[in-house]
């Protein structure tokens, strides 16, 4: 994926949330993760195993 900046739809505490699209064209929201620390990436993980 590419993640260009006229994609962004905003930031939030795990990374910056993209507009992408499927090769069929459905449009979806994509979170590229930052790298700063491991206890972050464990509350992703947990966040989204709740969903």
């Amino acid at each position: 994926m590419k993640f260009s900046d006229n994609n962004k739809l905003g930031q939030c505490g795990f990374g910056t949330i993209y507009k992408e699209m499927f090769c069929d064209g459905q449009e979806v929201a994509v979170e590229r993760l930052s790298r700063n620390s491991e206890q972050e990436e464990l509350e992703f993980k947990n966040e989204v195993m709740l969903m």
